[in-house]
């Protein structure tokens, strides 16, 4: 596999296009009426940076479930159609647990990721956070059985593999989520990502936030714009990354790519909606 690092003119022009894609999703969901904000990466950069931070590779965006599941129904009617909104039921290969908005006619194909014929454009990761009970021995005790269904369905995936046996993407993602929505019937004042990294139980007791946090809206600079993050993002930013204000060494600051192309067809405003 090859793999090349890109340069600053390539993040560049990499950010560029994302912004472009921020704007556009921005403006979809002020017209759907769903809530979102810039999370993780995203985040950090807002208010240490003022936009991206300079060696970013995405855009993270962050919602409820139940904001997340009217985009992913009512946004690709309104989104531009140089967009494309992929999740397990727009993308027949897709794997992840959380949708991506790509960008058509690019590539942005990581070296830590698979080769497949899912859609592979430029993205943005849309991650829903879902409700919890740190407190309850009963959320610990369905915690212990979602871990267990988890490394269980991910170790029959291997095996079939190795027999050159395929499980259809869309099972595992669909018995994933159902399971999440199946958690939103039971009232809760705490959310977490249950979608993105490891799901053990100190790491997803410690980025547990409260529910008011993303009622808690005001509006940062990124890159000249302004976008939608949590009031309390120091108390955010601090659970994610500790004393955040500290940028890494320049040794962690490099982003390496298999294959990386920029759409070749203008901006998204150049397209009549």
């Amino acid at each position: 596999m090859s793999v090349e690092f890109l340069t600053e003119e390539d993040l560049r022009q990499l950010h560029a296009v994302q912004l472009d894609m921020l704007v556009e999703f921005d403006r979809v969901c002020g017209r759907l009426g769903v809530a979102y904000q810039l999370g993780a990466g995203s985040l950090l950069g807002a208010i240490r940076h003022a936009g991206f931070i300079p060696w970013d590779k995405d855009v993270d965006v962050v919602m409820l479930r139940t904001d997340y599941r009217r985009f992913l129904r009512e946004a690709p009617q309104l989104l531009n159609p140089r967009l494309f909104l992929q999740s397990w039921h727009s993308d027949s290969n897709y794997q992840g647990y959380y949708a991506k908005l790509r960008r058509h006619d690019s590539i942005f194909l990581e070296s830590s990721c698979i080769p497949s014929e899912q859609h592979q454009g430029i993205y943005i990761d849309i991650f829903p956070f879902d409700p919890v009970w740190p407190e309850c021995w009963w959320w610990r005790t369905l915690h212990a059985v979602v871990v267990f269904l988890d490394r269980c369905l991910w170790k029959l995936k291997a095996s079939l593999h190795r027999c050159q046996v395929k499980l259809p993407p869309s099972l595992l993602t669909t018995l994933h989520e159902r399971l999440l929505r199946s958690l939103a019937l039971v009232p809760s004042n705490q959310v977490v990502c249950l979608v993105s990294g490891s799901l053990r139980w100190e790491r997803l007791r410690n980025l547990t936030r409260p529910t008011s946090e993303f009622e808690q809206t005001v509006r940062m600079p990124f890159e000249g714009m302004r976008f939608p993050v949590t009031a309390n993002y120091h108390q955010a930013l601090t659970r994610l990354y500790g004393n955040y204000m500290v940028p890494p060494p320049p040794s962690k600051r490099t982003l390496a790519v298999e294959k990386f192309s920029l759409p070749g067809d203008g901006g998204l405003s150049s397209e009549p909606l």
